[in-house]
């Protein structure tokens, strides 16, 4: 069996089709699968710019350490930087590769105890799925710019 070649511009390309595709379940109302597609986008495109540096891919760590290896977010304090480090904050509190695992009972009930939409009426996972989307259609933008 051959090895898949997973460069920089592999990843790159499965951001945007993973936020697409994250699109469509959520439209379809597959908001556990929304949500973990939507977070893999994010994941696509820290990848893809770490592989560019020439940086190890691992999965150790934050979100927001491995966008800073990445070279996504700006050194020093500079507001697109704080508003991109806010919104890796949150995907980090709202996502987990792991989540796949998850039946979606529990990926709620961890959302609750995490302390993310105790505020919402109804369906609290159809909420964080569609905020996850929101947060990694900007991600992806923002890592697209930067690609560019």
């Amino acid at each position: 069996m051959a090895d898949t070649p997973f460069t920089a511009q592999t990843y790159y390309r499965a951001g945007f089709e993973r936020l697409s595709l994250a699109t469509r379940l959520l439209a379809a109302h597959e908001y556990g699968a929304a949500h973990y597609f939507a977070g893999i986008a994010v994941e696509s495109m820290r990848r893809a710019h770490a592989l560019r540096r020439g940086e190890p891919i691992s999965s150790n760590h934050s979100v927001l350490f491995w966008a800073k290896q990445a070279g996504l977010l700006h050194t020093g304090r500079r507001p697109a930087g704080d508003q991109l480090a806010g919104m890796l904050n949150e995907v980090e509190a709202r996502w987990r590769a792991n989540h796949r695992y998850l039946p979606e009972a529990t990926l709620v009930r961890y959302l609750y105890e995490a302390g993310l939409d105790r505020s919402i009426k109804g369906n609290r996972l159809k909420y964080s799925a569609g905020r996850l989307l929101e947060l990694a259609a900007a991600i992806v933008a923002a890592g697209d710019a930067r690609w560019k």
